[in-house]
């Protein structure tokens, strides 16, 4: 078996700013900056990948600039833009002036969409056929005691090859699916990356405890990030228990046999709460007239 590598490489940037209380972007950091040196004032609030939260220009070290309008003397009581302790708040609103807050819009990355029912179709088919070819097997060959096996034997052979490739083709888009919702959780300051989330099941051993983290903890992140932002509002929920679920049977089914089965059953459930995320970030994305 060979060992697969997995390598990041950097991006660009891409930034989003908050003006007249909505979500602009993404803009590259020259152009972002060009902005605050003109049109925007220094405390505007700005976002890009990898930052954990929404911050002030003013306190972005990479945007690096001269403002040309005046800072605000002091804050409005009435802005939420601060804790008790004076760190600023991500989830407070971006604002055009002090008195007018409302909550940040969470800036959804652009996904193409998800198909469940094809996710689910390629792994129910392709178990049945599978167990289709094992059954004709074993009944052809009691029928045809003294039969070559390969004349026996073809058209099972053939069933069962064909459901184990319908299985991978449903394991492949599943960890599509993976990598688009982790790419759909990392404005809120995601504890992996898309690349890792799927890259990580490969490695075998480390595999069974990265199981808990691509599936589990993505609907558990989501969930917490949800409450935070006005534009989730209605999004859909992360099945937490069910992921949490499949990826116990996971680690039982080493031992026990048959538990494998109820694993791909909870696997399956979960999978659709995922895909229904995703396609609510592909509708909802300020980037989709882009593509």
């Amino acid at each position: 078996m060979g060992v697969a590598f997995f390598v990041e490489t950097p991006i660009m940037s891409n930034w989003y700013y908050s003006k007249d209380n909505q979500q602009h972007g993404p803009i590259g950091a020259e152009e972002l900056k060009a902005k605050l040196g003109s049109e925007l004032p220094a405390d505007t609030l700005v976002w890009r990948e990898g930052m954990a939260n929404w911050s002030p220009a003013r306190s972005v070290t990479e945007l690096n600039f001269t403002p040309q309008q005046p800072m605000p003397q002091a804050a409005s009581p009435m802005a939420g833009a601060a804790t008790a302790e004076g760190v600023l708040n991500p989830y407070a609103a971006p604002t055009s002036n002090a008195l007018d807050m409302q909550m940040v819009d969470y800036p959804l990355p652009f996904v193409k969409r998800a198909n469940y029912g094809l996710l689910l179709g390629s792994w129910i088919g392709g178990v049945v056929l599978f167990l289709i070819g094992i059954v004709m097997m074993g009944v052809m060959s009691a029928e045809s005691y003294g039969t070559p096996a390969d004349d026996v034997s073809i058209p099972a052979v053939l069933l069962i090859l064909l459901g184990l490739g319908i299985i991978c083709f449903g394991a492949i888009l599943s960890l599509i699916y993976v990598h688009r919702a982790w790419t759909v959780l990392q404005p809120a300051g995601a504890s992996t990356t898309p690349g890792k989330a799927v890259g990580f099941l490969f490695i075998p051993l480390f595999n069974i405890y990265w199981t808990f983290v691509a599936y589990w903890k993505w609907a558990k992140e989501w969930n917490e990030a949800k409450p935070r932002y006005q534009s989730l509002q209605h999004a859909p929920q992360g099945s937490e228990g069910v992921f949490l679920g499949a990826s116990i049977c996971q680690c039982v089914g080493i031992v026990v046999s048959g538990v494998g089965f109820i694993q791909l059953i909870l696997q399956l459930i979960g999978m659709k709460s995922m895909c229904e995320v995703i396609n609510f970030a592909h509708e909802h994305s300020a980037e989709k007239g882009r593509f």
